[in-house]
């Protein structure tokens, strides 16, 4: 693939990730708008949808008092979530923006983006996969309903994982350019 080839796709990529990056905020908004209407629209967080790998088990909503609060922590777990996507579509669309205009991924600032992504998906797929779980459950216990732990592994962290190990290879691609230029 030729260089300007490159740039053209990076362009189209960092529009389309931005475009996704607005689509997440209008999702915070509305999600925000719903938190206070408990009544009329509901939010459910459902983590199973999101999990690559999980455990068996039968989830149920909590009924009375308990609705409201499962209401709000699922409504908190959405805003959270689409709060961390729309940060990764942001600074995703900064990145490919960056490579369209011929600048060098083997930067700090691209490190200090990769670094950032992956964090935000590997703190998001914890979030998926193990703290929510475990809070709904505390509430159910709490409320004295029954209920099987859906706790699993989400894709989130595994790209996170992997987003990290590939900035350490650009990091270290980094230290070699910095010595190579210190040689010549």
């Amino acid at each position: 693939m030729g260089v300007k080839k490159f740039q053209r796709i990076a362009r189209w990529l960092g529009r389309i990730f931005w475009f996704f990056c607005g689509v997440q905020m209008l999702l915070v908004f509305l999600l925000v708008l719903n938190l206070f209407r408990v009544g009329e629209v509901s939010f459910d967080f459902d983590p199973q949808f999101f999990m690559i790998l999980r455990s068996e088990g039968a989830g149920m909503r909590l009924g009375g008092s308990g609705a409201e609060l499962q209401h709000w922590i699922d409504g908190i777990s959405g805003l959270c979530l689409f709060l961390a996507n729309s940060f990764i579509f942001y600074q995703g669309g900064t990145i490919f923006q960056g490579l369209a205009k011929g600048e060098s991924p083997f930067s700090k600032h691209y490190l200090h983006k990769l670094t950032l992504i992956s964090f935000t998906l590997i703190g998001s797929g914890l979030y998926v996969g193990f703290v929510h779980p475990f809070v709904t459950k505390f509430l159910q216990n709490l409320f004295d309903q029954d209920y099987d732990i859906q706790y699993g592994l989400d894709s989130g962290l595994i790209y996170g994982l992997i987003l990290y190990v590939v900035a350490g290879v650009i990091h270290y691609g980094i230290e070699l350019q910095k010595l190579a230029e210190d040689t010549v």
